[in-house]
């Protein structure tokens, strides 16, 4: 979501504004069970505290980390 933000941001100081242009989705990241996971998960609402103590499963993409923290934050 954040790379995603930054890029459309980016393009918008290099890209002509009376120009029209159109993108197309070449491929997923993820199958689609993991994405309906992740989007459960929403880390990105986390407090800082919770991201940094979880960075490592976050940015490796540790699903099965992740799915552990989802669990126990679903028993509390």
């Amino acid at each position: 979501m954040v790379p995603l933000l930054v890029r459309t941001l980016l393009l918008q100081k290099t890209l002509n504004p009376m120009r029209l242009l159109a993108a197309k989705c070449i491929r997923k990241r993820f199958d689609d069970k993991t994405i309906d996971f992740l989007l459960q998960l929403e880390w990105w609402y986390w407090p800082i505290g919770k991201i940094t103590e979880n960075l490592g499963a976050i940015t490796t993409g540790d699903l099965e980390a992740l799915k552990k923290i989802y669990e126990e934050e679903k028993l509390n």
